[in-house]
């Protein structure tokens, strides 16, 4: 499956109908993960941050997508590259955004594209669910 990283801000605009659309169809389908939301969160905390929005399309449909961050941050009092959501504690619960009918694929290859991605040493998950199929990794 293709995948796409998404690291410029107005590049991540333009998404806004696909994003939307793959909301719907996703198993979070919370105002966290909507398009508007996400711009509105990054203009206001996303200055110390590159964004790093990964998008999963199987027949150039987007199936899945991962809105993420990477930032300076300190792990145990050593200073790391963290991938994180593009949340805080402005955010209760956020997630990956996944068709519901391509859970296990779209899953997948996210994962897999976030294990390729360079730049980061911490891979942190705050405020997922517990119902999340993300939870048990």
């Amino acid at each position: 499956m293709p995948v796409e990283i998404v690291s410029d801000f107005a590049e991540f605009r333009n998404l806004a109908p696909e994003w939307e659309d793959l909301l719907k169809k996703s198993y979070f389908n919370d105002f966290a993960n909507s398009h508007a939301w996400l711009c509105t969160w990054w203009e206001a905390f996303g200055v110390d941050s590159e964004l790093r929005v990964i998008l999963v399309r199987e027949e150039n449909k987007l199936i899945a997508a991962a809105p993420l961050r990477l930032s300076k941050s300190k792990f145990r009092g050593l200073p790391v590259r963290e991938l994180a959501f593009m949340s805080n504690s402005h955010v209760p619960q956020i997630d990956f955004m996944v068709d519901k009918s391509q859970i296990k694929c779209g899953l997948q290859a996210l994962l897999e594209a976030i294990s390729e991605l360079a730049g980061w040493e911490v891979f942190r998950l705050e405020n997922i669910q517990t119902s999340s199929p993300l939870w048990p990794v």
